[in-house]
């Protein structure tokens, strides 16, 4: 009987991301080092003991720029969270894909990761890449919403219409999740292969995914599910502890998900190599 390699599904990948912390705790203070800024963007304008000016600073270099004529820096597409999500994406999936490959008998320290990511000469094949994935991830969102509010049987008065709007909004949201696995997966192959430029980057992993899409699917639902947790909490909680907490739990889902998805992307690439896998097993 020929012999099959084994791959990780999704509680393997779920698995193996919870592990990459455990498996090297410099990972740990160094996505406390790189998410600090987007943790400071999340909260700041929470605390009413911070001065309004920084507040209102924040607030306003936060706004897309086609909503604000104010800003002092006008970056296309771009707005202080995205640009520290930018970075603390890039730099995550980078590290994690490193002690990954390395294993755990491979210690990398913190010193090594941060010198990795500050010579690195990959930083603008994800710009574009991330550009795109923002974008899209946007106006995806945006018209799940607008399904949500003024969709065809939201309006009507019948005993049928309240099920099946619902569910056909549930059907746009699976539908936005499968994807959300596609261009979050594009993002990783855009900073872990070099050769990928510009649009390559999606059409790589569109192809990557085949044979894998259940598993990048499930990973979506599960960290869409997250936020909206995270939503459902805030709107019982307050106080300068909850957004203390709240900021940290959004981008504690981030990094999570990030790491999840370079997991995702190692397995993917495993199942288009099932030769290397068996003779890694063996």
């Amino acid at each position: 009987m020929e012999k099959k390699p084994r791959f990780l599904g999704v509680f393997g990948i779920i698995r193996a991301a919870i592990g990459i912390p455990f498996m090297n705790p410099s990972f740990i203070a160094y996505t406390c080092i790189t998410f600090l800024p987007l943790f400071c963007v999340v909260i700041l304008p929470k605390l009413s003991f911070v001065p309004s000016l920084i507040r209102e600073a924040i607030v306003l270099l936060d706004l897309p720029d086609y909503r604000s004529k104010k800003r002092p820096i006008s970056l296309p597409f771009i707005n202080l969270s995205e640009l520290f999500k930018f970075l603390a994406a890039v730099t995550v999936i980078d590290s994690a894909s490193t002690i990954y490959k390395g294993g755990a008998g491979r210690s990398i320290g913190l010193r090594d990761l941060l010198r990795n990511s500050s010579i690195r000469r990959r930083w603008r094949n994800p710009i574009f890449a991330y550009i795109i994935m923002s974008r899209i991830s946007t106006l995806s969102l945006d018209a799940v919403r607008l399904y949500g509010t003024a969709g065809p049987f939201s309006s009507l008065r019948n005993e049928w219409s309240p099920p099946l709007h619902f569910f056909t909004l549930l059907g746009f949201t699976f539908m936005r999740d499968e994807f959300s696995a596609w261009w979050q997966l594009a993002l990783v192959v855009s900073v872990l292969e070099e050769d990928k430029l510009q649009l390559d980057a999606f059409l790589a992993s569109w192809k990557m995914r085949k044979g894998n899409r259940f598993t990048g699917f499930v990973l979506m639902v599960l960290y869409f599910g997250w936020h909206c947790l995270l939503l459902v909490l805030n709107s019982f909680t307050s106080g300068v502890g909850y957004a203390c907490v709240d900021g940290g739990l959004f981008c504690l889902g981030t990094i999570m998900n990030w790491v999840a998805c370079t997991v995702y992307y190692h397995d993917c690439k495993n199942r288009q190599r099932p030769e290397e896998v068996l003779a890694r097993e063996d």
